[in-house]
């Protein structure tokens, strides 16, 4: 998936219920676990959870996505 503002894996893992191990394994060009800003990356998500990081990732405000957590209760 191409995404063209910076994400923090750990928000990525919380959206997806994926490890950030898995998260960090599919995107080894990322050194310091945030995509970068202004410029597209073409992440990589675990099969079948595009859909579901769409979704989720729209709640959260673009400014507010390289440091925010999800959390479900």
């Amino acid at each position: 998936m191409t995404i063209n503002y910076a994400v923090d894996l750990r928000l990525v893992s919380d959206l997806v219920s994926a490890p950030m191990e898995e998260l960090t394994a599919l995107n080894p060009s990322l050194l310091r676990s945030i995509t970068p800003p202004d410029s597209a990356f073409d992440l990589h998500l675990p099969a079948g959870t595009a859909t579901l990081f769409e979704q989720r990732i729209a709640a959260i405000p673009e400014g507010k996505r390289n440091a925010w957590r999800y959390h479900r209760v």
